[in-house]
């Protein structure tokens, strides 16, 4: 980290061939780079040690392996620049993934101000300099999850990452949270390995699908790994959210307060309430016999709705039975879904399904 040149010893002939292969299979090359950070063992600090983030007359604070560089030093900054500024013009780069993996302890210049905001203050000027420079490139900001989203953020990159957990319980609760200010159309929101990395729990591929499928989706999985289920499963869901995905990310988000605590409920509506889809996630063993139902408010009152499930998710559970309206299409009015509501069915834990409604 620092150096930011590409290694002849680990790309001998540089990454125009891998470029080149990426590119060839119908997708855009992107890169993952930590601009803020650099290891003590780099070009940049053994000859520049002035340009670390640190109090005066205290050792660096090290973490994950890595030091802070100190973007409000001019010298820091421009050096910065111009490596990711030739990175991108000499590469066809089409994403940028901005990462920043460490805390800012012993954020003081070497003046002894205050440097927490300082930094972030360079940070945007580092961020708006280089889409000056390079506008077609697109620069997601990510930070494990959170550190780097803030609303001056949003207005910078074309998306953030929500969390380093791709653990789909874990999941509905941070992207619960987070989209309550940050568009959905702007969250990553990955399919992870069937084994969490921060977790240790494993979960279905419908599951972790179904927890991706309203943001930016995006998949964290090796697919040559996958069996042929998980496979098919995973090409059906990115075909399914490609096919609504201009309601996905152009309508209201919306969330619901359910009666039964082990399950989450949210979803999309259409600006002009003709259209929704929503999910509903058991995320632990309820403890209701028959599951209180899920009242539905906000469509317009008076509009002939259709209701049918979508073909993503695993709803089965304990139940011999499954409501009607998950065999057949049923129709009621807005009045009715805000009323009544739906019967959820009864489901196994760490499952859930997906809900079209449409006028």
């Amino acid at each position: 980290l620092g150096d930011w040149v590409v290694s002849s010893d680990v790309y001998p002939q540089g990454l125009a061939p891998l470029i080149a292969h990426v590119r060839s299979r119908g997708m855009d090359f992107g890169i993952w780079v930590e601009p803020e950070m650099v290891n003590r063992d780099s070009d940049v600090v053994r000859a520049h040690p002035d340009w670390v983030l640190h109090a005066s007359g205290y050792e660096p604070v090290m973490a994950r392996h890595q030091l802070l560089l100190d973007l409000t030093n001019d010298a820091a900054f421009a050096h910065v620049f111009a490596q990711l500024d030739a990175l991108l013009r000499d590469h066809d780069i089409a994403f940028v993934k901005w990462d920043m993996n460490r805390p800012l302890i012993h954020a003081t210049s070497a003046d002894g101000a205050a440097g927490a905001r300082r930094q972030t203050l360079a940070f945007y000027r580092l961020l708006d300099s280089l889409r000056s420079a390079h506008p077609r490139v697109e620069f997601e900001s990510c930070a494990s999850g959170g550190g780097r989203i803030d609303h001056a953020v949003l207005s910078r990159a074309v998306r953030v990452w929500t969390s380093d957990c791709n653990d789909p319980l874990e999941r509905q609760h941070i992207q619960r949270g987070t989209g309550m200010w940050v568009p959905n159309e702007m969250l990553g929101m990955h399919v992870g390995a069937k084994k969490s990395h921060t977790t240790g729990r494993s979960q279905s591929i419908e599951l972790r699908a179904l927890t991706a499928f309203f943001g930016w989706m995006g998949v964290e999985c090796d697919p040559q790994k996958l069996d042929d289920h998980d496979r098919g499963v995973l090409r059906d869901a990115i075909a399914l959210h490609k096919r609504h995905r201009s309601l996905l990310h152009s309508g209201d988000t919306v969330r619901f307060d359910l009666d039964d605590d082990s399950a989450l409920a949210h979803g999309v509506y259409a600006t002009d309430r003709t259209e929704a889809i929503l999910a509903y996630v058991q995320l632990q063993t309820s403890p209701w016999l028959v599951v209180p139902r899920w009242r539905i408010p906000g469509l317009l009152p008076d509009r002939t709705y259709t209701v049918t499930p979508l073909p993503l998710g695993t709803s089965g559970g304990i139940g011999h039975t499954r409501p009607e309206w998950m065999s057949s299409p049923v129709t009621c009015t807005g009045r009715e879904l805000a009323v009544v509501g739906l019967q959820p069915p009864s489901m196994w834990p760490e499952s859930g399904m997906l809900v079209h409604i449409r006028s």
